[in-house]
């Protein structure tokens, strides 16, 4: 072999040393950057993903938490306002009751006075207090008493207003028919009327 071919040979063999040396760095270059770099700008694009869903996480739970409390004002305030409704209501049926036995005590002091007359008219307001209470059980006590103890003995000499009665009877009447359930007020409202009726009859006899 003369030194022209080993010069060949030893170019061929530098330029395969130095490709092989180079392709191990580019190799080294690439395991780096997956092994150190990769990891890294991955980690930031998902820290920076994570950054973004944490914000929108914090808007989404912020506006929750005021759709939440807003809801909650509002049934608060709803629930206040119907309670205190409630309780308004309560104390006019509470009053109205009071107003009702203040009247029925009346109408029994006048009973004793027998003064039918004004009997009558106490017992006839006591009768719708009672109506707008909501106390039927006085509201009960209170018609006995107008249909056996005053009407039945209402006198000419009190000079009583025989159209205002018929008045009054029709007003109670109407009253009791709106809470007439079941007909449970069927036969007090006739009673009421017949015994009016039978009372008004018996003042015009006497007139003549």
């Amino acid at each position: 072999m003369n030194k022209d071919a080993l010069e060949i040979l030893n170019n061929i063999n530098n330029f395969y040393s130095s490709a092989f040396n180079q392709l191990i760095t580019i190799t080294f270059g690439i395991v780096a950057f997956i092994g150190i770099f990769l990891p890294i700008i991955t980690t930031y694009y998902q820290n920076r993903n994570t950054r973004i869903e944490k914000e929108n996480l914090e808007d989404y739970i912020t506006n929750k938490v005021e759709e939440m409390r807003i809801e909650v004002v509002n049934t608060i305030g709803n629930d206040l306002e119907k309670k205190l409704e409630t309780i308004s209501l309560e104390w006019k049926r509470e009053n109205d009751r009071a107003i009702g036995g203040v009247l029925h005590v009346q109408a029994n002091q006048y009973l004793s006075a027998k003064k039918y007359k004004l009997a009558a008219n106490s017992i006839f307001s006591a009768i719708r207090f009672y109506i707008r209470g909501k106390d039927e059980f006085n509201l009960q006590r209170s018609i006995d008493i107008l249909t056996k103890s005053c009407l039945p003995k209402l006198e000419l000499s009190e000079n009583p207003n025989l159209e205002r009665l018929s008045e009054m009877t029709e007003e109670v009447i109407n009253l009791l028919d709106e809470l007439n359930d079941s007909g449970r007020y069927k036969d007090t409202m006739t009673n009421l009327g017949v015994t009016t009726k039978d009372t008004i009859s018996r003042l015009e006899s006497e007139k003549t």
